[in-house]
C-alpha cells in the first residue's frame, strides 16, 4: 500500500477514536439518553418497579410521588406556555419581526390547544391524587 493512503486511514482511526474518547459516546449511554424530557430521566433515576414484598405504604408513597412529579411538571409547563406568550405580546415579537410572523402565530395556537391538554392532564392527575388520599382517610377512620 502506498504511504498516502496508510496515513489516510491512520488519520481516520485518530479522529474518529477522538471523537469517541472527547464525546464519551457508546451504546450504554444513547439508550440511557435517548430522551429529552425530565419523566422518563428521573424514572430511571428512581428505579422503574418496586419489588413485589416491599410494604404497602412504600408501594403508595411511590406511586404518590410519581403522580406528583406528573402534576409539578404539568404546572411548570402551564407557566412555561404563559410566560412564553406573555413575552411574544409584552415584547411585540409579531410587528418587530414581521418574516416570523408566520412562527409566531403558529406557535400561539399550537400552545393554546398544548396548553388545554396539559390543564386537563394536570386537573386529572390532582383529582386521583385527592380521591385517593381521601379513600385512604376515610378508610383509616371508618375503621
Amino acid at each position: 500500500m502506498p504511504l498516502i493512503t496508510i496515513m489516510i486511514l491512520i488519520k481516520n482511526k485518530i479522529k474518529k477514536n477522538f471523537i469517541h474518547i472527547i464525546l464519551n459516546i457508546n451504546k450504554k449511554d444513547i439508550n440511557i439518553h435517548k430522551y429529552n424530557y425530565f419523566i422518563p430521566f428521573i424514572f430511571n433515576l428512581l428505579g422503574k418497579d418496586i419489588s413485589p414484598d416491599a410494604e404497602p405504604i412504600v408501594i403508595y408513597s411511590f406511586n404518590m410521588l410519581i403522580l406528583s412529579l406528573i402534576v409539578l411538571f404539568c404546572f411548570i409547563n402551564i407557566f412555561g406556555y404563559f410566560m412564553a406568550l406573555y413575552l411574544i405580546k409584552r415584547l411585540d415579537l409579531i410587528n418587530r419581526f414581521p418574516k416570523i410572523n408566520k412562527f409566531i402565530k403558529y406557535y400561539e395556537n399550537t400552545n393554546f390547544i398544548l396548553l388545554i391538554i396539559e390543564i386537563s392532564i394536570c386537573l386529572l392527575f390532582l383529582i386521583i391524587i385527592i380521591v385517593l388520599n381521601l379513600f385512604i382517610f376515610l378508610r383509616f377512620i371508618l375503621i
